[in-house]
């Protein structure tokens, strides 16, 4: 471990050249009123993590262990002080560009005026709201966003609301299913959702699909998720031929499809999905893709047609929403849709199997329990993968694993030999 002064001068060169970067693009110094570190062009975002890697390292030292191990202790405080501003819009009540007193914030919002009070000088200490003349309450860049950027909004909602409370019974359903259970109605969610699983809520309450799926729509879309680095996770050119085409399975509203579409002029794409999905995706289709990507109702637990068999299939953030029993299963449905010499495209993450300390590095694990509470799901690693497709079937050959630099996600690629 370094010392806290060469810790301290590592993190000055690193801040000096995102400075110069920040000069070089014409852009302001980064603040909490505006967030311009996520401007810089992409080759710049990894100078950005390792510093923000550094100074995590210099927090938790100067913390120390004690106080570490409080800090997440109490970190459900945090969660508690967003959720009542996203429960409230707390933030919407307040204009975008303006400032509004504590009173207006509670007349808007329906909270009474002293909770409005403390939650929103409690989140000024996480740098949300800011109140630079007494009784007058404007905008930060997080708040403005929860204002402003409905998928964002989403995004949040469904941690605070749906996830991070089915979370607290995670170690019960382990107790009573036993911690290898593997059903999507044995999970935390389901308990906290009387029996239901996930899909089952989604169908049967509309408010909580709709943040669902501003939240999914958001993550695929954001940058910061790495989805679309999947340009780079594969050699496309080798799919690229005349007639050639790709099932993009449970590929949502085809917004993967789109960017790989961009990038090749031959492949077409069929994406497979559930029939609300698919309807809505039809729908929102732009016009320019129309001719090279089409929709088809598709449960991908059932088996796929032999019928004009697909040369590749793309699974995209699938199968982390499944344990290893349910992942078999979806590849051993794809056989009949296989010919030799296909390819089975993983897009998911790909968790380390070593110790991972950064910060930069600790989202993937983080997802491991999100998909844990949700369905019993896993991320995993590459040699997990490897173990999911001898489960499946000896004849897929998993051939390796790239991950583009900087992204939190990779291909897993696969090939079929009967």
């Amino acid at each position: 471990m370094s010392s806290l002064v060469s810790l301290a001068e590592e993190l000055l060169a690193q801040a000096k050249e995102i400075e110069q970067l920040l000069k070089e693009n014409n852009l302001p110094s980064t603040s909490f009123d505006k967030d311009t570190l996520e401007l810089l062009p992409d080759n710049a975002q990894k100078l950005r993590w390792d510093l923000l890697d550094t100074s995590h390292t210099i927090t938790q030292l100067l913390r120390g262990a004690r106080l570490s191990g409080l800090d997440i202790a109490f970190g459900w405080t945090d969660q508690l002080i967003l959720r009542i501003i996203w429960r409230y819009k707390l933030a919407s009540a307040i204009p975008i560009d303006g400032t509004a007193t504590y009173a207006e914030i509670s007349a808007t919002s329906g909270l009474g005026r002293s909770l409005v009070t403390r939650t929103i000088r409690s989140a000024m200490t996480l740098n949300i709201f800011d109140e630079p003349v007494p009784g007058q309450i404007c905008h930060t860049a997080i708040s403005r966003l929860l204002a402003a950027d409905d998928g964002y909004y989403s995004a949040i909602g469904l941690q605070l609301e749906d996830i991070g409370p089915a979370s607290l019974k995670l170690i019960e359903a382990w107790e009573k299913f036993g911690d290898d259970a593997g059903e999507p109605d044995q999970s935390a969610f389901s308990l906290q959702n009387g029996g239901r699983s996930l899909f089952t809520v989604l169908a049967e309450e509309p408010e909580r699909a709709n943040r669902f799926d501003g939240a999914m729509k958001y993550c695929v879309e954001d940058k910061d998720f790495n989805f679309f680095d999947i340009v780079n996770g594969f050699d496309w050119s080798t799919l690229d031929k005349p007639g050639a085409r790709l099932v993009d399975l449970g590929g949502g509203y085809g917004q993967i499809s789109q960017a790989l579409a961009k990038q090749t002029q031959n492949l077409s794409f069929t994406i497979h999905d559930l029939p609300h999905v698919v309807e809505k995706g039809r729908k929102m289709l732009p016009s320019e893709f129309r001719e090279r990507i089409s929709f088809k109702e598709q449960n991908f637990m059932e088996t796929q047609s032999s019928e004009n068999p697909p040369d590749a299939y793309l699974i995209s953030r699938c199968l982390h929403n499944w344990s290893d029993h349910h992942s078999a299963i979806i590849l051993r449905a794809l056989i009949p849709g296989l010919r030799k010499g296909s390819k089975i495209l993983i897009w998911d993450s790909v968790l380390e199997d070593r110790p991972v300390k950064k910060l930069s590095g600790k989202f993937n694990f983080q997802q491991d329990f999100i998909m844990a509470t949700i369905s019993n799901g896993k991320d995993r690693s590459a040699e997990e993968f490897r173990r999911v497709l001898e489960l499946s079937d000896s004849r897929f050959t998993m051939e390796g694993v790239r991950r583009p630099e900087g992204c939190k996600l990779a291909m897993v690629e696969v090939t079929w030999n009967p």
